[in-house]
């Protein structure tokens, strides 16, 4: 089950909390206890690559899974069900560095015939941890039949070179575990730990956990606008939102992988505005990304024409606030690309800020930053 982007790496000697994010529904999870045995077997994986240097964990793992009954879901089952839609984040075989730190999200739909409460939780149930925790308890009071959520968790790639896989399901108020599909199947995160990326912060990563508003310029950076954004997909046309996607149709005639989509609410001067978690700058490091918007749903460039910038803050200190880079983009089928050298930054701790201002008062300023990233 896939996801979608590279990853941040862990800062020398830096503390990171386990802790469950959410995107679109704001579902949050705590740490919780140690899970119960399964109470329905699920299968062992078949193709998990031996790392480097380390015993297989297929031998392992095939020694306390058992292969699923063939039977159609009870009605007990039906109860609780899961059907899984997307990886929102790290798709299946996604690379990612020794030791780094990655949010895997999952999007699902509650198909049961029961509502999840805050009593459910996300249970890790095989393969490898990736440094979470067993258990990890909803704190959404209610999560009806039919409605869909993300639920995520923060890993840490293990050290050593190779492929790993570990496997979840949710566990409900009796301690009975269930996952996706009519066998009830643990839904997993799949990555390839490989050396040599060159990824220090990326912004498709911290995107859910940046703070998001919106307003009218001038842009007040202190407050974030007049109104405080929620990271997620718009829950209505003409709505300013901000969110991954994947599969948009490009103004160059291209299809997306995944891009961060910020779209502020028409009218010329109308702004979107994310603060994102600090970042200790290294010697070398650049900021480097593409810009542009999308095309309309007949592949015609649009009429969008928006303002991109990027600011930063030296220690969250508003004084230092300054303009690290900008471009006023109209739908001309082109995406622009940029790289900014951040010497001067090195080693100092930095919040950068992504800004979009409307240029037109257009309702097709879908403007999208692609790969955007801070590079060793």
């Amino acid at each position: 089950m896939s996801q979608g982007t590279a990853i941040p790496t862990l800062e020398p000697g830096g503390v990171y909390t386990l802790a469950a994010h959410t995107v679109s529904a704001q579902l949050t999870l705590a740490a919780g206890g140690t899970p119960s045995p399964p109470d329905e077997a699920f299968p062992a994986p078949t193709q998990i690559i031996e790392p480097i240097g380390t015993p297989s964990p297929v031998d392992e793992l095939a020694e306390n899974l058992s292969l699923p009954e063939t039977d159609t879901p009870s009605a007990e089952r039906l109860y609780d069900h899961l059907t899984f839609i997307e990886d929102v984040t790290y798709p299946d075989g996604a690379d990612v560095s020794p030791g780094m730190l990655f949010t895997k999200t999952w999007r699902v739909q509650n198909t049961g015939t029961h509502a999840w409460t805050s009593g459910y939780s996300l249970v890790f149930e095989g393969g490898e941890a990736m440094g979470a925790t067993a258990s990890l308890q909803f704190t959404k009071n209610v999560v009806e039949p039919g409605e869909i959520i993300d639920i995520s968790v923060d890993l840490i790639a293990p050290e050593v070179i190779g492929t790993y896989q570990g496997y979840w399901m949710l566990r409900n108020l009796e301690g009975k575990l269930f996952g996706a599909g009519d066998l009830s199947q643990p839904f997993w995160v799949k990555i390839d730990v490989v050396k040599g990326l060159d990824v220090a912060f990326d912004f498709n990563a911290y995107a859910d956990e940046a703070e998001w508003g919106v307003g009218s310029v001038p842009v007040d950076f202190d407050t974030l606008g007049t109104d405080e954004l929620t990271f997620g997909p718009p829950p209505e046309p003409g709505v300013a939102f901000v969110d991954l996607q994947n599969n948009l149709d490009l103004e160059d005639g291209r299809l997306s992988s995944w891009v961060l989509e910020t779209y502020p609410a028409p009218g010329t001067g109308n702004y979107l505005v994310g603060k994102y978690p600090p970042h200790t700058v290294n010697a070398g490091e650049n900021l480097t990304g593409r810009v542009g918007l999308l095309a309309n749903s007949d592949g015609s460039c649009g009429a969008g024409d928006v303002k991109f910038q990027v600011n930063y803050t030296v220690d969250d200190n508003l004084s230092t606030m300054k303009t690290l880079w900008g471009h006023q983009d109209n739908c001309d089928g082109k995406l622009h690309d940029f790289e900014v050298d951040l010497s001067d930054l090195a080693g100092q701790e930095v919040d950068f800020y992504l800004l979009v201002i409307a240029a037109a008062s257009t309702d097709e300023n879908y403007a999208i930053w692609d790969s955007l990233i801070v590079k060793r």
